[in-house]
């Protein structure tokens, strides 16, 4: 069925006359003023399977001459031109001339082709310079009441959609192809709707695939992409699984199109892909390959329920969205013969990550997101290459992840998050380009097995960025169980510093939690302790976070004699503990283990607890230790006024000055909530800073005293672990020799790279 007026119009009427000259089997007919085709039936759409592909009749020419006397010229006989070739069409619905399609089944709709083109010519043979004029191009509007199972389907403008209330699937053991095919032309969209599962094999750019091999088409025709600036194709199934399985090579043989043409054209998909599986997996070309058509506004989206999987069993694959000029690619003003398929070489380099490289999403700062409630798995030679800053995180583990892609900012972060386990297996392997940072981190383990590893290259591949590479955040055991007896001892009980606070936002968390606003603390806390283990987690982390605020950037002046009273108590309680266990080891006839190691029994041990209690505080040479704790927490506290300004365009001593001056002033105000402000990246990445800083100052620190001031040393180490455990990263693990309250936040894990490698290049 056939929705279109041909020779109808004035621009058509001029588009016809300047191909007139054109041989027979060379002359386009462009269609304007089609109607619209509407299909609306109570229960079933059946269609035989098709026996053609769009490119069967929708024509092309466009080739450009390299003569002396034309050089850059359209052929006389080929200027640039689409268009529908009536005699040949062979499929079900077909709208042409600006018509639409709307089909609505109450029950499934089986092989439909509803296929909506556009028609199109350069106004004039000089390619550089012509405009290329596109007519038609209606929407297709499908929906079933149950499943929609395999057909073709083609939008040439706005957005194609294709709604099942079951399920989008390829359709029939009986069938040739046994697939779902989407297409689109210039600035057409894809969005394709399940209740339940989605299987589509992908979509493609008719002009830029094989032609018909029928009346000598590929002598005649060229190969140019008429997609618009931003192309995209979404797969939502909101109760089950996605899989996009690639268009694979069959196209051209099953269909009678030109077998010399290369079946990589047909990978190329539109520059923005959105895959989310809200009840199941994610299956990412389970059968072919994809590159995504170069953008400056191209976004990659994939979430699953379940486990988002690249490849398949059997065999890896690529998914690559290249940082490459989309000039590059042919277009009307410099399409490519058939016969010279560049679209093949260009294919190969992007799945290869070879293609001349320019930071092209510089401007386009959302990144690639991958995400998998359970785990995300690929194939071993799989690849995700990517162009700009990624987060690929999964609920429970990441396995054999291959990802190759590029910071483009100094503050651009990449972020690879497994709730339990990082594996790498033999070819797992991150590589990051640019500056910014690569933050990997697990919630137990990471292994990174016999693998290449994690590394960062700067500018190696991509003169365009920064020289600077990016540096690494690597963590495992990030993950928190909350032990509620300690958690209670150490922040909510009357003992403790600052427990009014700490009940008061306990009690507020559980209140909105529950809608139950009349809570009182009591009440609220017997109510917490019922709470699923991550929403005690979750407010004990906020709990830890006004802790960390509280001791490391809080008002109150570090002076000399703070920092000497604290580490004297840690000395005189380290010292007390060290005795106790030497002790207990004497009296059992056992072995004491030092930190370090070192084992000492007997007279031996004896001698060296004999030693220990006559170590004094004040007999130590502290006078350096002491100034440089104070210089480093005062520098903590500094450098956090001087952060929360910066981030408000200002210095701390010009918001200083002005809070003295005018106290009402809304910048003092937002300067003043920000500072207390215990959430958000910025405090986020300031603790991270903190951490490192503090854990690094602490050790040096320790460094200075052995094992005969181990009493000194163990209360220098004890700063580290104090900051690691209200930072997040770590927790205290007590041993004979050096006892302590079980952290509250309890994490375990390992980080095994020992067959593998973490690098950084270019200043990273």
């Amino acid at each position: 069925m056939v929705a279109g007026t041909r020779w109808t119009g004035f621009e058509a009427d001029t588009a016809n006359a300047l191909f007139s000259g054109h041989a027979a089997n060379n002359r386009p007919s462009f269609t304007v003023r089609g109607g619209r085709l509407e299909v609306n039936v109570g229960r079933d759409v059946v269609a035989p399977e098709s026996t053609q592909l769009i490119n069967n009749w929708l024509w092309r020419t466009g080739t450009v001459t390299t003569s002396i006397d034309a050089p850059g010229q359209y052929s006389s006989s080929r200027q640039l031109a689409w268009w529908t070739e009536f005699s040949r069409f062979r499929q079900s619905l077909g709208a042409f001339g600006g018509s639409s399609i709307r089909v609505r089944a109450g029950q499934d709709i089986v092989n439909l082709q509803a296929l909506a083109s556009t028609v199109g010519w350069a106004d004039r043979r000089d390619a550089a310079s012509a405009i290329v004029r596109t007519l038609g191009g209606g929407e297709v509007d499908i929906a079933a009441g149950r499943d929609v199972l395999g057909g073709q389907f083609l939008a040439g403008r706005g957005t194609g959609r294709l709604v099942a209330l079951g399920s989008v699937a390829g359709f029939g053991a009986n069938n040739q192809v046994d697939e779902a095919i989407l297409a689109q032309m210039g600035g057409a969209s894809w969005r394709v709707q399940g209740r339940e599962s989605i299987t589509l094999s992908g979509s493609f750019n008719p002009t830029a695939v094989a032609s018909s091999g029928a009346d000598n088409r590929p002598v005649l025709s060229a190969v140019y992409y008429t997609w618009g600036a931003s192309p995209s194709l979404s797969l939502v199934s909101a109760g089950g699984g996605v899989e996009l399985t690639g268009l694979g090579g069959q196209q051209g043989p099953v269909y009678g199109l030109n077998n010399l043409q290369s079946s990589e054209n047909f990978g190329v998909m539109p520059s923005s892909l959105e895959l989310l599986a809200l009840g199941g997996n994610a299956d990412v070309l389970s059968r072919g390959r994809a590159v995504l058509f170069p953008s400056v506004d191209a976004q990659l989206r994939v979430w699953a329920d379940g486990t988002v999987r690249l490849g398949s069993p059997i065999r890896g694959t690529t998914l690559a969205m290249p940082d490459a000029d989309p000039g590059r690619w042919p277009g009307s003003s410099a399409p490519s013969a058939e016969s010279n398929n560049v679209v093949e070489g260009l294919v190969a380099s992007a799945l290869a990550g070879t293609l001349p490289r320019q930071a092209l999403h510089s401007g386009n700062p959302e990144p690639v997101r991958v995400h998998a409630e359970d785990s995300i798995v690929q194939i071993q030679d799989s690849f995700w290459r990517q162009p700009k800053a990624a987060s690929f995180s999964a609920g429970q583990d990441i396995v054999n992840l291959r990802l190759e892609t590029q910071n483009l900012r100094a503050d651009d972060r990449t972020t690879v998050t497994a709730g339990r386990n990082l594996s790498a297996g033999v070819a797992g392997v991150v590589e990051l380009g640019g500056p910014g940072t690569l933050d990997v981190r697990a919630g137990r383990q990471v292994d990174l097995g016999d693998s290449p590893g994690l590394r960062t290259i700067g500018n190696e591949r991509n003169a365009q960025l920064p020289a600077t590479g990016a540096g690494i955040r690597l963590a495992a055991a990030t993950a928190a169980t909350l032990d509620l007896a300690g958690f209670e001892a150490a922040y909510l009980a009357d003992e403790a510093a600052r427990s009014g606070t700490y009940r008061n936002l306990l009690r507020d968390f559980v209140r909105d939690a529950l809608a139950a606003p009349a809570l009182d603390f009591a009440q609220a806390w017997n109510r917490f302790q019922a709470f699923p283990p991550a929403a005690q987690v979750a407010l004990a982390q906020r709990v830890v976070a006004a802790e960390f605020g509280a001791v490391y950037l809080g008002d109150t002046p570090v002076t000399a004699d703070s920092v000497t009273a604290s580490l004297q108590q840690a000395f005189e309680r380290r010292k007390a503990d060290v005795l106790a266990a030497g002790q207990a080891a004497l009296a059992a006839g056992s072995v004491l283990v030092l930190p370090g190691r070192a084992k000492l029994a007997g007279a031996e041990l004896a001698g060296y607890l004999s030693q220990i209690r006559g170590l004094s505080f004040g007999g130590l040479d502290l006078d350096q230790t002491i100034t440089n704790r104070v210089n480093s927490l005062e520098t903590v506290r500094s450098g956090w006024r001087d952060t929360v300004a910066a981030s408000q365009g200002s210095s701390a001593r010009a918001l200083d000055a002005l809070a003295l001056s005018n106290p009402s002033d809304p910048r003092v105000t937002a300067w003043l909530d920000a500072l207390a402000l215990r959430s958000g990246n910025l405090f986020d990445r300031y603790r991270e800073k903190v951490f490192e800083a503090e854990t690094a100052a602490s050790a040096r620190a320790a460094s200075d005293f052995g094992r005969l001031s181990l009493p000194m040393r163990l209360a220098l180490f004890d700063e580290g672990f104090r900051v690691a455990e209200l930072t997040g990263f770590g927790s205290f693990v007590p041993q004979p020799v050096w006892p302590g309250p079980t952290p509250v936040l309890r994490t375990e894990g390992a980080l095994e790279m020992t067959q593998s490698a973490v690098i950084t290049r270019r200043g990273g």
